[in-house]
């Protein structure tokens, strides 16, 4: 009880409150707490979506990135083909086996 009374004094509460003014204090904190616990939904909910849609466009990168990557192996295996069928064709101005 004295410690109630201490925290209402440090609100700025007269230090002894009738039963009904408690009751109204109370309710008005409880319709507080309830804009408080829909402000913390509504951040919920909204940092979910940015979260999603980063997720979701860095999967996109990532794919986008993997294709080029693929390309440019493709492109290098390629090269080293290219390099390896030239080891073994005549070179030019070198006699043919008969």
């Amino acid at each position: 009880m004295e410690r109630e009374q201490n925290v209402m004094e440090v609100l700025g509460f007269p230090q002894f409150l009738c039963y009904s003014h408690k009751s109204q204090l109370r309710i008005e904190c409880q319709k507080i707490l309830r804009l408080a616990y829909a402000c913390d939904f509504i951040a919920q909910v909204s940092l979910q979506k940015i979260y999603q849609s980063t997720i979701s466009l860095f999967l996109k990168a990532l794919s986008k990135m993997e294709a080029e990557f693929t390309n440019e192996i493709r492109f290098l295996k390629e090269r080293v083909l290219v390099r390896q069928l030239n080891q073994f064709r005549p070179k030019e101005g070198s006699k043919k086996p008969t």
